[in-house]
């Protein structure tokens, strides 16, 4: 108990209040409820007399928060299949969401926790994703459909559509490569060489010769000599090549016996390509010939790129022809021979007498300088073809110690830098032939690069040197003067094989990459059947060109079928059947067909031929000539593409043969595809 003393105290410490005084001195927050009646007395917004909010606290100190839906309250939607999403019938007023409810209403099927906004769309006529539209583009299961705008039931790769179902208009194959064109579509019957994929498969596999026989009579693009009944050699040489610039070549054929000029004057026919029918010596757009007895056109090549365009627009470079005529005189020198040069875009329609941008004549009389003439590349390195001029009956007193009559030499000329009345003499270089009667040049080839040291090559023949004929290869052939002992020599076989008589680069037909030779030797067998020797070029020519005989250096060598067959006449045949690779076709003027006696045969090898043994019955496709001494195949070259139809041709020449009042004929055998 306190002492009495303490009371006085007491009661001065607790000095009595107002009501008033009391609320003012315990309403903290000044919100007119002091405390303890106010259950936060240090926020304004709690009080008995405040209103409710979605706040989270007790506003109004009734012990509940948030209740009821006060001021701020928001709706909440009903979640019955728990997939976050509301319906958007169900709903209440809520600060919070009561279990069961969320804060959308977006659910258009709230039975189906699949069906919300997040669902993927199905093909199912439902609204999987709630966006309002079924079955859309992007709906799983949706198949892709095509455009079919020509109504044929094949489809447009290029128009596609996603869809669950077809819409009108459009197709479930895509295999349609013309939409616009109702006949061309995967089940038709392909339309070979029409330029159109009719059957849609990307190429023309059906389109090939029934073989492997065909007979030259079922061919429609013959191509007859002029009239007369003494042979005129129609058809003799034939070369391809675009002069016009519109993409198709043209078809250059000689005749070097021809009459146009007078008895023998010989002539160059050029027929303007595309080439879609038959013709004859008369339709030619160009005819060149020489004066009587010139025999022009015995001699004939194409420079592919002999010089730069005139103008800067014009493209790529502009092609020459090359044609020799090897009786053509000089005055009093008799025979001595002649060449010209004419580039394709002097050359005039019509009629005329040749006379080119360059002129060159041989030496000597009796030279018979142009009788063979060939493309050489680019021999003087300026990337412009020059060519090469063979004197198959030049005398050699130059470099032997007695004079070597008929010796012949091959001079290699500039396709830029233009000749006026040249002679060998004015020439880059001449290589020379050192033993007598062996006419060296009286045949020629370009091989293209055999060795892959990226410089042209080139055969030079002698279809009587040592009497079983002879070539020499000139790799990389020098511009300077050499004597033909310079080059490896290979010979024939045996006597009277007159080996080189057909010689011919071959392309690269074993598609190694580098180019290939071709031999023949229509003597070849006492019974003459004829032979054709092919030597393919490689890294490793060098090693196997150490040997001196054909067939010892051979990799294929193939053999006529007959007697008199004289196989020997060859030819590249360029990619004839466009599968990379060069193919390959000879000649056997002599075979005696089902037509009659000397009817003739050509053999087409579709590359590759990689060597190993092979008779040439087992030959891609045979065709045979189509009436008795017809010759087919004395002639054969590979045309490129004069019929316009984008695919190569090939020429199969039958100089020899009579046609009814016309002499000279060949056949234009088309390339097959599209």
């Amino acid at each position: 108990m306190l002492p009495i003393m303490w009371l006085p105290l007491l009661i001065i410490g607790c000095a009595w209040i107002s009501d008033d005084e009391a609320s003012a001195r315990f309403d903290v927050d000044k919100d007119g409820t002091p405390w303890p009646s106010d259950c936060d007395d240090a926020n304004p917004l709690v009080a008995p007399t405040g209103a409710e909010g979605c706040d989270g606290l007790d506003n109004d100190c009734d012990g509940a928060v948030d209740e009821g839906a006060p001021a701020g309250s928001d709706r909440a939607w009903l979640d019955g299949d728990g997939d976050g999403f509301g319906d958007p019938f169900t709903a209440v007023e809520s600060c919070l969401a009561p279990e069961g409810y969320v804060k959308n209403a977006d659910d258009c099927d709230d039975g189906d926790m699949a069906i919300s906004p997040d669902g993927q769309e199905i093909c199912d006529d439902q609204d999987n994703d709630c966006d309002g539209d079924i079955d859309e583009a992007d709906a799983q299961g949706a198949l892709t459909w095509y455009a079919d705008r020509d109504d044929d039931g094949y489809g447009d790769l290029a128009v596609p559509a996603q869809a669950c179902a077809q819409p009108s208009g459009y197709v479930a194959d895509s295999t349609d490569c013309d939409d616009a064109d109702g006949e061309i579509r995967p089940d038709v019957a392909e339309v070979c060489n029409d330029g159109i994929d009719n059957n849609c498969d990307g190429g023309a596999p059906e389109c090939v010769y029934e073989g492997p026989t065909l007979n030259a009579s079922t061919l429609k693009l013959e191509i007859t000599g002029e009239e007369g009944t003494a042979s005129v050699n129609f058809g003799l040489i034939a070369q391809a090549a675009d002069l016009t610039g519109d993409g198709v070549n043209e078809l250059i054929l000689s005749a070097d016996s021809s009459k146009v000029g007078g008895a023998k004057s010989g002539a160059v026919y050029i027929f303007e390509g595309p080439i879609e029918r038959a013709a004859e010596a008369g339709d030619a757009w160009i005819t060149l010939y020489g004066a009587a007895n010139e025999y022009l056109g015995y001699g004939l090549a194409v420079l592919p790129n002999a010089r730069e365009p005139d103008a800067e627009e014009e493209a790529g470079h502009e092609v020459a022809l090359v044609v020799g005529a090897p009786l053509a005189d000089d005055g009093a020198t008799k025979d001595m021979g002649k060449a010209w040069l004419l580039y394709g875009s002097t050359l005039v329609a019509g009629e005329s007498a040749v006379a080119g941008d360059g002129s060159y004549r041989g030496e000597d009389a009796s030279d018979r300088f142009g009788l063979t003439v060939t493309n050489g590349g680019d021999l003087n390195h300026d990337d412009l073809d020059d060519f090469i001029v063979a004197s198959p009956l030049w005398d050699n007193d130059v470099t032997t110690s007695v004079t070597a009559a008929n010796a012949g030499q091959i001079c290699m000329y500039s396709g830029l830098e233009l000749g006026a009345n040249a002679t060998p003499r004015d020439s880059l270089a001449c290589v020379r032939g050192t033993t007598a009667n062996d006419q060296v040049g009286n045949t020629m080839a370009y091989l293209g690069d055999i060795n892959g040291e990226g410089s042209p090559d080139h055969a030079i023949g002698s279809t009587i040197s040592g009497t079983t004929g002879a070539v020499w290869v000139a790799f990389d052939l020098p511009t300077t003067w050499l004597d033909i002992d310079e080059f490896h020599r290979l010979d024939g076989e045996s006597k009277n094989d007159f080996a080189s008589q057909g010689l011919s680069g071959a392309g690269d037909i074993d598609g190694d990459g580098y180019d290939d030779i071709l031999v023949g030797a229509p003597g070849y067998d006492v019974e003459d059947r004829g032979a054709v020797y092919v030597v393919l070029g490689g890294a490793d020519v060098f090693d196997y060109f150490l040997e001196d005989e054909l067939i010892l250096i051979q990799h294929t060598r193939l053999v006529g079928e007959n007697p008199d067959d004289g196989l020997g006449v060859v030819s590249a045949a360029g990619d004839f059947n466009l599968d990379g690779v060069d193919d390959l076709i000879v000649g056997a003027p002599g075979y005696d067909g089902k037509k009659g006696t000397d009817s003739g045969r050509a053999y087409l090898f579709l590359g590759p031929v990689d060597g190993g043994p092979r008779g040439v019955s087992e030959a891609d496709l045979i065709i045979d000539g189509a009436a008795a001494s017809m010759g087919l195949g004395g002639s054969l070259a590979p045309l490129g593409d004069v019929t316009g139809d984008g695919y190569p041709d090939l020429w199969l020449g039958a100089p020899d043969a009579a046609d009814g009042s016309a002499v000279g004929l060949g056949y234009i055998l088309p390339g097959l595809g599209l």
